[in-house]
């Protein structure tokens, strides 16, 4: 999307593929080609992660000098809000209940959604549909109003911040971890 704001293409080809490259396991695990699933595992959900970073850091800088960028570096936030926001919500949660950052609970976005209701499949389209929703604030924004980027996306973060408190997941619910005699 940013890429076609700017009319800068010099990636457009790698994401083509890269995109592709995922169809099929996305066609599998929506149970759509079949009823088994794919397992992308640490790796391959770190690669996708490491590829979807340097892609949108390489928007973000200028090729050559006086050449322009696809997107703002500000507005590379708007591009992974949804993960980014989260992860900040679940963080600050954690910390305010004297807890590890990295301790698992049932905190995270997706979370929330299947405790109102939602099975897996409808969690997932509704957290398409909201990235698609803030990534296409993020390019309006880029479009009509560049300087209010930033703070835009501050007061999404406050927003999101609000909601999840008004939801009533103002405390870190805990996993509860069972010991059995297997496996000691």
């Amino acid at each position: 999307m940013f890429e076609s704001i700017s009319g800068n293409y010099r990636l457009f080809d790698f994401l083509l593929v890269m995109s592709l490259a995922l169809v099929p396991y996305l066609l599998t695990n929506l149970s759509v080609v079949s009823k088994r699933k794919i397992f992308l595992g640490d790796a391959g959900s770190m690669f996708i992660g490491f590829i979807l970073a340097w892609v949108l850091i390489e928007l973000s800088q200028a090729s050559t000098a006086g050449s322009i960028n696809a997107i703002e570096p500000v507005n590379v936030l708007w591009c992974v809000a949804l993960p980014v926001i989260d992860t900040f919500v679940v963080i600050i949660k954690r910390l305010r209940a004297g807890r590890s950052p990295f301790a698992p609970d049932r905190s995270h976005f997706h979370h929330m959604l299947q405790d109102l209701g939602l099975g897996p499949r409808q969690t997932l389209f509704v957290m398409i549909f909201i990235a698609l929703v803030l990534v296409t604030l993020g390019g309006l924004t880029q479009l009509f109003l560049p300087q209010a980027s930033a703070g835009l996306f501050i007061l999404a973060v406050i927003a999101y911040i609000y909601w999840v408190k008004g939801r009533g997941w103002n405390t870190t619910p805990k996993v509860a971890h069972q010991v059995t005699d297997e496996y000691i």
